[in-house]
């Protein structure tokens, strides 16, 4: 320790020592770190500039962010002021598991801010957030197996969303097959398509479509929001469309037995 300043040794050859300071700044200063900084470690082949953590064993926090603003109280898990924290996902697998901490009801925001955008429909489509998934090979990655989920989204743990590598997707699918037995669900359907069109096309059917749009609302294909822009439930949607083609189903059965008991009255 010289003049408050911390060194260490990074080479020790006799006469010719290398030494490089590590000490941190005590007030609203800049800590000039070149190379590599390690904490916990001192090697690292494939970084040539950055910062190296080993958390050895330990399976907590590894990073944690703070802040004097923040005081969630979900104290038995982390410290108050801890917004955000990083760990290991799985204790001797590795992966990382990233936790925000809110007050509200807002815990993560992306927000990628690009300087150009990309359309195609296609392989080589790109967007401002993307995710990319690959398969250990050998020492190196490749790509992974046809029919492999890719991407999912949970609830506590319980898996409500999976999109897979052949570009299907898929959800829990539990709901209420019978929710719209009591309705005409052609007109909700035909509802539904005014509801997503443009002005001047629900205008021309306005009068017909106001009950069912509530229907809709109410048995939560659609949520009708103030300013025009409805957000549709695909799950909903594929519902009322099933239920749909077994009313019709019906009706068709009905309409066959009908025309088969007048044949049979004819002759």
């Amino acid at each position: 320790m010289t003049a408050d300043k911390a060194y260490v040794a990074v080479d020790v050859t006799s006469g010719a020592a290398v030494w490089k300071e590590i000490s941190f700044p005590t007030s609203a200063t800049t800590l000039n770190i070149t190379g590599i900084f390690y904490v916990n470690d001192s090697a690292n082949s494939f970084m040539q500039t950055g910062i190296t953590i080993n958390g050895g064993t330990s399976d907590v926090e590894i990073l944690a962010f703070k802040s004097d603003d923040v005081a969630h109280g979900m104290t038995a898990v982390v410290e108050t002021d801890t917004f955000c924290e990083f760990r290991k996902a799985h204790a001797t697998e590795g992966g990382l598991r990233v936790t925000p901490y809110a007050t509200g009801n807002e815990g993560v925001l992306f927000l990628p801010r690009v300087t150009t955008e990309n359309a195609p429909r296609s392989t080589a489509g790109r967007a401002p957030t993307r995710f990319d998934a690959q398969l250990k090979s050998g020492t190196t990655v490749g790509v992974m197996a046809a029919n492999q989920n890719l991407f999912c989204i949970s609830a506590s743990g319980s898996t409500k969303f999976i999109c897979d590598t052949d570009g299907d997707i898929h959800m829990d699918a539990t709901s209420n097959i019978n929710a719209w037995d009591e309705y005409d669900d052609v007109a909700l359907i035909e509802a539904f398509r005014v509801l997503t069109a443009k002005p001047n096309f629900k205008q021309r059917f306005a009068d017909q479509i106001d009950a069912n749009a509530q229907i809709l609302h109410k048995t939560g294909v659609i949520t009708l929001n103030a300013d025009g822009h409805h957000f549709v439930s695909f799950k909903g949607l594929m519902g009322l469309l099933m239920d749909a083609m077994r009313q019709l189903d019906g009706e068709v059965h009905l309409l066959k037995q009908e025309y088969a008991h007048a044949l049979a009255a004819r002759n």
